[in-house]
């Protein structure tokens, strides 16, 4: 099968994608996101577990990003609210990008 099974959702490492983007000549972010749209592009269709798996992949990698904004968040839950928030605007945003290939 030409997809990947669940728990094949590493992040990228942090000196990995240091030495690829210098390679490439590129930003770190554009070569996350690079990374990102490769992985939901080979992504099955209605495979929660593995949609969940790709989500939570992205969402460690916002974490980090957004870190100061998401400190700013009083409660866990509000943190959790902003986190779902950016995800969702940053997961339109692959949607649209993938289709119009």
């Amino acid at each position: 099968e030409n997809y990947l099974k669940i728990g094949e959702f590493p992040a990228l490492l942090e000196p990995d994608a240091i030495e690829a983007a210098s390679l490439g000549r590129i930003t770190i972010n554009q070569l996350h996101t690079a990374y990102e749209l490769y992985k939901l592009k080979s992504l099955p269709e209605n495979d929660p577990e593995i949609e969940k798996q790709y989500r939570l992949m992205v969402k460690r990698r916002l974490l980090k990003v957004h870190k100061e904004d998401l400190s700013g968040c009083e409660t866990k839950e509000e943190r959790k609210i902003l986190l779902d928030e950016i995800w969702a605007e940053l997961f339109e945003k692959y949607k649209l990008v993938l289709k119009k290939k």
